[in-house]
């Protein structure tokens, strides 16, 4: 069964969101906000869902923001 356009839009949100608190409370907030266009500009969930995983990971900001990139 496909899911519906509006709980892929409703999931796409709380992906970036719960990324975006994840790494708030791991770096900087000023850093993290810079990041967030990017984050919203990506339409895939897949790809966000293995940001979000990345995000509990990633070392620095600065390594997070080269995977948004690629």
């Amino acid at each position: 069964m496909r899911e519906s356009k509006t709980y892929q839009l409703q999931v796409r949100k709380i992906t970036i969101e719960y990324t975006l608190d994840l790494l708030e409370d791991r770096f900087q907030a000023e850093a993290v906000h810079a990041l967030t266009p990017m984050l919203h500009s990506i339409n895939d969930l897949q790809r966000l869902k293995q940001l979000h995983l990345a995000a509990a990971k990633v070392q620095s900001i600065k390594a997070f923001a080269q995977m948004l990139q690629e």
